[in-house]
């Protein structure tokens, strides 16, 4: 099985108490990585928010997280709704250059969930 995880404003590698970083960002990253100790594919998409981050993150066995630029890294989670479509059209490129079909696609977050239902109809 190979789940797609939309953390669009919350990375979730992030450290704790910087940004928009919290409670979501651990409960994501725990769960691609149990999911992925058990033997599901999980992929992990969240916005860019340091210039630093790699591309693709290993998170452990079976699960990444894929940095998506979209929008500066910085900007406040009130002002990131503008760079949704970015978002979603790089996600939509990755996973059509990588070859990557998802059997499920599963959001946290009402901009995730927009994000995650184009994902799920392309």
């Amino acid at each position: 099985m190979r789940i797609a995880v939309i953390c669009y404003h919350s990375c979730p590698m992030a450290r704790l108490g910087e940004r928009d970083a919290g409670g979501m960002s651990v409960y994501i990253r725990n769960l691609a990585q149990g999911l992925g100790r058990q033997g599901t594919q999980v992929d992990v998409f969240s916005r860019r928010h340091d210039s630093t981050d790699p591309y693709i993150v290993d998170m452990g066995e079976g699960a990444r997280l894929i940095h998506i630029e979209a929008g500066p890294p910085n900007i406040q989670k009130s002002d990131i709704a503008e760079y949704l479509p970015t978002f979603i059209e790089k996600v939509k490129s990755f996973v059509s250059k990588a070859g990557t079909e998802y059997d499920l696609v599963h959001c946290h977050y009402w901009l995730s969930g927009y994000a995650g239902i184009s994902l799920a109809e392309a």
